[in-house]
Protein backbone atom coordinates (compact mmCIF):
# COMPACT_ATOMS: atom_id res chain seq x y z
CA UNK A 1 0.00 0.00 0.00
CA UNK A 2 1.40 3.35 -0.94
CA UNK A 3 0.50 6.58 0.75
CA UNK A 4 0.26 9.77 -1.18
CA UNK A 5 1.67 12.85 0.37
CA UNK A 6 0.81 16.42 -0.42
CA UNK A 7 3.93 16.65 -2.53
CA UNK A 8 2.92 13.79 -4.85
CA UNK A 9 1.83 14.93 -8.26
CA UNK A 10 -0.89 13.32 -10.38
CA UNK A 11 -2.32 14.10 -13.78
CA UNK A 12 -5.09 16.62 -13.50
CA UNK A 13 -7.33 18.09 -16.16
CA UNK A 14 -5.77 18.59 -19.58
CA UNK A 15 -2.81 16.38 -18.70
CA UNK A 16 -1.13 18.90 -16.38
CA UNK A 17 0.44 17.68 -13.19
CA UNK A 18 -1.15 19.19 -10.10
CA UNK A 19 -0.55 18.50 -6.42
CA UNK A 20 -2.59 15.59 -5.07
CA UNK A 21 -4.18 17.67 -2.35
CA UNK A 22 -6.05 19.80 -4.90
CA UNK A 23 -7.87 16.72 -6.24
CA UNK A 24 -9.04 15.42 -2.87
CA UNK A 25 -12.09 17.02 -1.31
CA UNK A 26 -11.49 18.14 2.25
CA UNK A 27 -13.15 16.12 5.01
CA UNK A 28 -16.09 18.02 6.45
CA UNK A 29 -15.51 19.01 10.01
CA UNK A 30 -18.28 19.47 12.51
CA UNK A 31 -19.35 23.00 11.94
CA UNK A 32 -20.22 25.08 14.92
CA UNK A 33 -23.62 26.69 14.76
CA UNK A 34 -23.45 30.36 14.03
CA UNK A 35 -24.10 32.38 17.12
CA UNK A 36 -27.46 34.04 17.21
CA UNK A 37 -27.46 37.79 17.13
CA UNK A 38 -29.39 39.67 19.83
CA UNK A 39 -32.37 40.37 17.55
CA UNK A 40 -32.61 36.77 16.37
CA UNK A 41 -32.24 35.49 19.94
CA UNK A 42 -35.05 37.83 21.05
CA UNK A 43 -37.33 36.50 18.26
CA UNK A 44 -36.68 32.90 19.35
CA UNK A 45 -37.35 33.82 22.98
CA UNK A 46 -40.64 35.53 22.10
CA UNK A 47 -41.71 32.51 19.98
CA UNK A 48 -40.87 30.10 22.83
CA UNK A 49 -42.80 32.18 25.39
CA UNK A 50 -45.81 32.42 23.03
CA UNK A 51 -45.75 28.64 22.46
CA UNK A 52 -45.55 27.86 26.18
CA UNK A 53 -48.25 30.40 27.03
CA UNK A 54 -50.73 28.86 24.58
CA UNK A 55 -49.90 25.21 25.33
CA UNK A 56 -52.35 23.48 27.62
CA UNK A 57 -51.46 20.73 30.00
CA UNK A 58 -52.74 17.25 29.24
CA UNK A 59 -55.80 16.55 31.32
CA UNK A 60 -57.40 13.20 31.85
CA UNK A 61 -61.08 12.94 31.12
CA UNK A 62 -63.72 10.42 31.89
CA UNK A 63 -63.45 10.73 35.66
CA UNK A 64 -66.43 10.31 37.95
CA UNK A 65 -65.61 10.18 41.67
CA UNK A 66 -62.48 8.04 42.02
CA UNK A 67 -63.09 6.11 38.78
CA UNK A 68 -61.29 6.73 35.49
CA UNK A 69 -63.05 5.60 32.30
CA UNK A 70 -60.41 4.87 29.63
CA UNK A 71 -61.20 4.53 25.97
CA UNK A 72 -60.29 1.14 24.51
CA UNK A 73 -60.13 -0.25 21.00
CA UNK A 74 -63.57 -1.85 21.37
CA UNK A 75 -65.43 0.68 23.52
CA UNK A 76 -65.31 4.45 23.38
CA UNK A 77 -64.89 6.23 26.68
CA UNK A 78 -68.10 7.86 27.94
CA UNK A 79 -66.47 11.26 28.41
CA UNK A 80 -66.78 14.22 26.06
CA UNK A 81 -63.45 15.92 25.30
CA UNK A 82 -61.14 17.35 22.64
CA UNK A 83 -59.45 14.35 21.10
CA UNK A 84 -57.31 13.30 18.13
CA UNK A 85 -56.23 9.72 17.54
CA UNK A 86 -54.53 7.67 14.85
CA UNK A 87 -54.77 3.88 14.86
CA UNK A 88 -53.20 1.35 12.53
CA UNK A 89 -54.42 -2.23 12.34
CA UNK A 90 -54.26 -5.37 10.24
CA UNK A 91 -56.94 -8.03 9.77
CA UNK A 92 -56.47 -11.36 8.02
CA UNK A 93 -59.88 -12.76 6.94
CA UNK A 94 -61.45 -14.95 4.23
CA UNK A 95 -63.03 -13.45 1.12
CA UNK A 96 -66.68 -12.35 1.35
CA UNK A 97 -67.65 -15.07 -1.15
CA UNK A 98 -66.65 -17.76 1.34
CA UNK A 99 -64.02 -19.56 -0.71
CA UNK A 100 -60.56 -18.75 -1.90
CA UNK A 101 -57.50 -17.30 -0.24
CA UNK A 102 -57.42 -15.10 2.81
CA UNK A 103 -57.30 -11.34 2.45
CA UNK A 104 -55.08 -9.03 4.51
CA UNK A 105 -56.64 -5.64 5.25
CA UNK A 106 -54.17 -3.09 6.59
CA UNK A 107 -55.76 0.16 7.70
CA UNK A 108 -54.84 3.50 9.19
CA UNK A 109 -57.78 5.20 10.91
CA UNK A 110 -58.05 8.66 12.36
CA UNK A 111 -60.59 10.40 14.57
CA UNK A 112 -60.93 14.02 15.67
CA UNK A 113 -63.38 15.46 18.22
CA UNK A 114 -63.82 19.06 19.34
CA UNK A 115 -65.86 20.37 22.25
CA UNK A 116 -68.73 22.69 21.39
CA UNK A 117 -69.78 23.01 25.04
CA UNK A 118 -68.37 21.27 28.15
CA UNK A 119 -70.88 18.43 27.60
CA UNK A 120 -71.26 18.36 23.79
CA UNK A 121 -68.69 17.55 21.09
CA UNK A 122 -68.62 17.11 17.34
CA UNK A 123 -66.20 14.79 15.60
CA UNK A 124 -65.15 13.26 12.32
CA UNK A 125 -63.36 10.03 11.51
CA UNK A 126 -62.08 8.20 8.47
CA UNK A 127 -59.10 6.25 7.25
CA UNK A 128 -57.16 4.45 4.53
CA UNK A 129 -57.49 0.74 3.67
CA UNK A 130 -54.97 -1.41 1.79
CA UNK A 131 -56.32 -4.85 0.81
CA UNK A 132 -53.98 -7.53 -0.50
CA UNK A 133 -54.20 -11.23 -1.34
CA UNK A 134 -52.57 -13.72 -3.64
CA UNK A 135 -55.94 -14.43 -5.28
CA UNK A 136 -56.77 -10.99 -6.69
CA UNK A 137 -55.11 -7.62 -7.38
CA UNK A 138 -54.13 -5.34 -4.52
CA UNK A 139 -56.69 -2.60 -3.82
CA UNK A 140 -56.35 0.59 -1.77
CA UNK A 141 -58.57 3.52 -0.96
CA UNK A 142 -60.15 5.77 1.61
CA UNK A 143 -62.47 4.37 4.24
CA UNK A 144 -65.89 5.91 4.68
CA UNK A 145 -65.95 9.22 6.57
CA UNK A 146 -68.34 9.67 9.50
CA UNK A 147 -69.53 12.71 11.43
CA UNK A 148 -70.40 12.24 15.12
CA UNK A 149 -72.25 14.34 17.68
CA UNK A 150 -71.66 13.20 21.29
CA UNK A 151 -73.38 14.40 24.48
CA UNK A 152 -72.62 13.65 28.13
CA UNK A 153 -76.08 12.69 29.41
CA UNK A 154 -75.46 11.76 33.06
CA UNK A 155 -72.59 12.13 35.53
CA UNK A 156 -72.71 11.01 39.17
CA UNK A 157 -69.50 11.27 41.23
CA UNK A 158 -70.99 9.51 44.27
CA UNK A 159 -71.90 6.39 42.26
CA UNK A 160 -68.93 6.76 39.85
CA UNK A 161 -71.17 6.78 36.79
CA UNK A 162 -70.86 8.40 33.36
CA UNK A 163 -73.39 7.94 30.57
CA UNK A 164 -73.09 9.52 27.16
CA UNK A 165 -74.96 9.17 23.89
CA UNK A 166 -73.86 9.82 20.34
CA UNK A 167 -75.37 10.15 16.91
CA UNK A 168 -73.13 9.17 14.00
CA UNK A 169 -73.71 9.73 10.29
CA UNK A 170 -71.59 7.99 7.63
CA UNK A 171 -71.24 10.08 4.50
CA UNK A 172 -72.45 7.85 1.66
CA UNK A 173 -70.03 7.55 -1.24
CA UNK A 174 -67.06 9.00 0.68
CA UNK A 175 -65.20 5.67 0.72
CA UNK A 176 -63.48 3.79 -2.05
CA UNK A 177 -65.66 1.29 -3.89
CA UNK A 178 -62.72 -1.05 -4.58
CA UNK A 179 -62.27 -1.84 -0.88
CA UNK A 180 -66.01 -1.93 -0.13
CA UNK A 181 -66.05 1.27 1.92
CA UNK A 182 -68.68 3.18 -0.02
CA UNK A 183 -71.87 1.63 1.37
CA UNK A 184 -73.78 2.40 4.55
CA UNK A 185 -72.34 1.14 7.84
Amino acid sequence: MTMKTSDDRVAGRRGRCVPYRTLVMPIARHARPASLGPIRRAKWLIAAIAFLATAHSAQSHGIAGNRFFPGTMTFDDPAVADEFSILSSGLNHPLDTGGGPNVLDTSISWAFARLLTPELSIGADGGWIHRSSSGFPTQSGFDQTSITLKQLLYKNDLHETLISGSLSWSIDGSGAQGVGANGPK
